[in-house]
């Protein structure tokens, strides 16, 4: 069961996410994101996602504060018996701004492009949220 800080902390990311200028501006029907830290690193990947089915990369603009909120709700997991997870993925989709949080605590590339490409189209279906 979810605690109070960690619901707290949830809400918090997806506010940062939707208020952040990178997705208050355009007309997106959900947003995926990927989170990643991993030996000292700290790395991001995102899409929009159009009524229209089309997509758009793009991470939020505040990555760093995002980064922040993130490793403070891991923290917070980790002091509550939990293990630190390398990855998450973030969704968030209209019209109610659904969020939902997926944790990866082994495989630090999970939620990641299996490789360098011009197509990035397979990695942002993988990045899809449900139902878009």
């Amino acid at each position: 069961m979810t605690d109070a800080t960690t619901a707290d902390l949830t809400i918090e990311i997806g506010e940062l996410i939707v208020d952040d200028s990178r997705y208050n501006e355009e007309d997106w029907q959900g947003i995926g994101i990927v989170v990643t830290f991993f030996e000292g690193s700290e790395e991001c990947s995102g899409y929009r996602y159009l009524a229209d089915g089309s997509f758009e990369a793009g991470s939020p603009k505040r990555a760093g504060d995002l980064f922040d909120k993130l490793l403070e709700l891991r923290d917070h997991m980790v002091a509550t018996g939990d293990r630190p997870f390398v990855q998450c993925l973030v969704h968030i989709t209209k019209p109610d701004y659904a969020l939902r949080i997926q944790y990866e605590y082994d495989n630090p590339q999970r939620w990641w492009p299996s490789g360098p490409s011009a197509d990035m189209s397979e990695f942002a279906e993988q990045l899809r949220p449900e139902g878009l």
